[in-house]
């Protein structure tokens, strides 16, 4: 996807050394990410696995809220709110 590969250059960029004020390039990066977010959002379709997402899916206010924000679907929010069942699964906290 065109998105994650943009998200990969910003964190090479911020791994450079540069810090978004100094990197026109990381801004305009940003931009790209936000854009196609809002793509997503706009045609229904799921940031993380790319499935379609039905609104009525979502039960509250704050859940509407998140699909805005981020534009996962209902089961990718449940499925990232899960616990991690091993001990391999706590390395992304460290």
């Amino acid at each position: 996807m065109k998105r994650l590969k943009n998200l990969r250059e910003m964190m090479q960029e911020s791994l450079n050394g540069q810090t978004p004020t100094s990197s026109p390039k990381f801004m305009q990066l940003q931009i790209d990410v936000a854009t196609q977010l809002k793509d997503h959002v706009l045609k229904g379709i799921c940031t993380y696995c790319g499935g379609r997402v039905f609104l009525k899916k979502f039960k509250t206010r704050e859940e509407k809220h998140d699909y805005h924000h981020h534009g996962m679907c209902h089961a990718c929010i449940v499925e990232m709110h899960k616990e991690p069942k091993s001990q391999e699964d706590l390395r992304w906290q460290n």
